[in-house]
């Protein structure tokens, strides 16, 4: 039975375009560092860089803390960085910058080698500022808040080009753009599921009860032209991007609310994480649970990070730290410029 275990598992991973099986290995990825009390409060959110030479993170109190991830250290700490606490904040492509939204009502871009403000988009909205994402083509930020609107902002000059109304029904929670560059998709507080059709500068579909409670990770599935979503309600869903209907789910996901998801650039597997600090791994084709992480934290996971390539996931937590895994001995890598291309 073993022997059979072993090889469905091999079969399995080799689908998923994992490596070889090994038990050790889906028991536990490679752990690489511990950047523990972090900060004085809780971590709220990080990003990692592309190139894997940094890590930001953010606490309640609106700093930004730059960690240097080959020398294991504190870089630097913009103390002032915001008025109160931030939602988001992702680093570009390229590595050079940080962007980050907060409640205190802007969106502030920030240089990494020297720690400098690009800029700063005051009063981006009327509330705080509560979900960020770029387009593909790294020339716009989209930006969503408690004020039910989204807003299409041109990087170079940081004006605003276009604003959506009644998007949402709830506070905006996740923005996530389609790989194809055509759509923009929308959660929020309440379940509300909206779609933008960027050429045609408009809401095309607004699902006011695509969740019970509020959709906390959405993700696009190239190979289905789905959508997925995660809700605090342990349910994940699929919704075609032909007429937006559900068209499926995962049956088991978490026993506690789920609290995020992540969906790598290829589509092929989703990371979830929950209330009772579990995080799992999933085939999005086949809805199999790939593996499953116990007890990384020693208390609640606020943020969960993988870079485009997949080689390396962070994790950020109530218990302060900032802990980094090597996904590499586990999950192929892949080129993000292949996927963006095609």
């Amino acid at each position: 039975q073993k022997q059979k275990d072993c090889l469905l598992a091999d079969i399995k991973m080799k689908k998923f375009g994992l490596k070889k099986f090994d038990s050790q290995i889906l028991e536990k990825t490679e752990f690489i560092h511990s950047f523990d009390e972090a900060h004085r409060h809780t971590i709220k959110k990080i990003a990692i860089s592309p190139d894997k030479k940094f890590i930001t993170s953010s606490s309640d109190s609106g700093a930004i803390k730059f960690w240097h991830l080959q020398n294991k250290r504190l870089v630097d700490t913009i103390s002032d960085a915001h008025d109160s606490m931030i939602y988001e904040m992702m680093v570009t492509p390229d590595s050079n910058y940080v962007i980050s939204c907060s409640k205190d009502q802007s969106i502030k871009m920030w240089k990494i080698s020297d720690r400098s403000n690009v800029f700063s988009i005051n009063k981006a909205h009327s509330g705080p500022v509560t979900a960020l994402s770029l387009t593909v083509d790294n020339k716009y930020l989209v930006s969503g808040s408690d004020d039910r609107c989204l807003m299409l902002w041109r990087i170079v000059d940081r004006a605003c080009i276009q604003k959506f109304v009644n998007v949402s029904v709830g506070i905006v929670t996740c923005i996530k753009p389609t790989l194809d560059g055509k759509y923009i998709l929308c959660g929020d507080s309440k379940g509300c599921l909206s779609v933008i059709d960027l050429n045609e500068k408009k809401v095309i579909s607004k699902n006011d009860s695509a969740h019970q409670g509020a959709i906390v990770g959405i993700g696009y599935i190239p190979e289905l032209n789905a959508i997925l979503t995660a809700g605090e309600d342990s349910q994940m869903r699929y919704w075609s991007l032909r007429d937006f209907k559900c068209i499926d789910k995962f049956e088991e996901t978490h026993s506690s609310p789920i609290i995020g998801m992540e969906v790598d650039i290829t589509g092929k597997f989703a990371v979830t994480w929950a209330t009772n600090s579990g995080v799992k791994v999933w085939d999005t084709e086949s809805k199999d649970l790939v593996t499953n992480f116990h007890d990384i934290h020693q208390d609640q996971i606020n943020c969960l990070r993988i870079i485009a390539d997949n080689s390396v996931m962070a994790t950020c937590s109530n218990d302060r730290s900032i802990k980094v895994w090597d996904l590499s001995m586990y999950i192929d890598e892949v080129d993000p410029a292949k996927y963006l291309k095609a």
